[in-house]
């Protein structure tokens, strides 16, 4: 298959799950006569707390998420029971049928109809159930199936100043595992909890979250993080050529999707996301990057320097590194619910001097040196 055709795929998921959010109006009539569902409702719902919901009239609502969302959808009750509304109103508090019925929003009659409009409204996610917490309702509205993340087991190298904003942003969600490649750093579980795991000013350890001693560019510590893992984030405080080339090695050996996102400077780099055997490698990345630059001597001696290892430099600024891990656990999650990513086939480039963003696209090379093992050989001309 085509490079440009591989990646086209890859982006045509992400398309045909946003195209399933968007529905201008839905003509038929959510509120039928209970067939569908005549066992009622399993446990309390409550309206979306990610949707605002426009009531402009009891049989006609209009839900969206934001100004220019993709989650835009006008709700009607051809029938004009007059119940739609009604119903939405009360579910902004957390209930059952039954406690609509209790409390006199509806009636016995009107709550046994009220059957398929409740799964229907379950269905566009513009009514969830309570026990579920307010990220995993946004993953599952917006990402891909929350209950994808029960399974979900996701690797973590570095466990710096960037590392650890990442964490707290992926465990928000509470994925089954997390696996952190320390790289030298001092951290506790507890570190990596996302702000609301803290309760009355003290940390609890997260469940699942599990610490690997050993450097970022160990690739027996590596293979066994990507072994473990579905996807992996290489998370560097700065540049470091070597760990990500030895993530990229390691990567190809055991076939596991990941991304970079590390600090150049002031230039935060997130992605691309690399999906071995299908997107660009590491390798491929850093050379194209490399041919785009002006003075490439004077990149090879700081290159070079790097990789001989000096003195630790001081850490980015706090909302540069929580910009850069935003957009870097986003991605994975994306990525881990969907199978696709805005970071398959390109990086972003976020230049804090200057205040610009950049996309930067990746191409395949014809003969990778690190990845062509993976790729069919070529076929002569004529044959």
């Amino acid at each position: 298959m085509p490079e440009d055709t591989r990646i086209a795929h890859l982006h045509e998921r992400g398309r045909k799950r946003e195209a399933q959010m968007v529905t201008k109006e839905v003509p038929r009539t959510v509120v039928g006569n209970g067939s569908s569902a005549a066992a009622g409702v399993d446990g309390r719902l409550v309206v979306n707390p990610h949707v605002q919901i426009v009531r402009c009239s009891d049989d006609e609502v209009l839900v969206k998420h934001g100004t220019r969302s993709l989650f835009s959808e006008a709700i009607n009750d051809g029938s004009r029971a007059g119940i739609l509304g009604r119903l939405l109103d009360r579910l902004r508090r957390p209930g059952t049928l039954g406690d609509l019925v209790d409390d006199g929003t509806l009636t016995a009659a009107e709550a046994e109809s009220s059957t398929d409009a409740v799964d229907y409204l379950k269905q566009r996610k513009v009514l969830i159930p309570v026990p579920l917490t307010s990220a995993r309702a946004y993953v599952d509205t917006f990402l891909g199936d929350q209950r994808q993340l029960d399974n979900a087991v996701v690797g973590l190298v570095g466990a710096g100043v960037l590392a650890r904003r990442v964490a707290r942003g992926v465990a928000a969600v509470h994925p089954s595992q997390l696996h952190v490649l320390t790289d030298g750093e001092a951290v506790e579980p507890h570190d990596l909890v996302a702000d609301d795991g803290r309760r009355n000013g003290t940390k609890r350890a997260p469940k699942g979250v599990h610490l690997h001693d050993a450097a970022a560019s160990d690739e027996t510590a590596l293979r066994e993080i990507f072994d473990l893992a579905g996807y992996v984030v290489v998370a560097l405080d700065r540049f470091s050529p070597t760990a990500l080339h030895a993530a990229n090695a390691v990567a190809l050996a055991t076939r596991t999707p990941w991304s970079a996102v590390f600090f150049d400077g002031s230039e935060a780099v997130i992605g691309p996301v690399h999906v071995p055997g299908e997107t660009a490698c590491y390798f491929e990345f850093e050379i194209q990057h490399e041919a785009s630059l002006t003075l490439k001597g004077e990149y090879m001696l700081y290159k070079e320097s790097l990789m001989a290892g000096g003195p630790a430099r001081g850490a980015p600024l706090a909302p540069h590194l929580d910009v850069a891990a935003g957009f870097a656990a986003t991605s994975a999650l994306e990525f881990i619910l969907s199978g696709t990513s805005f970071g398959v086939g390109r990086a972003l480039r976020i230049n804090f001097e200057t205040g610009s963003i950049d996309y930067q696209d990746v191409l395949r090379f014809p003969r990778c040196p690190a990845c062509q093992n993976l790729r069919p050989p070529y076929r002569h001309l004529f044959l």
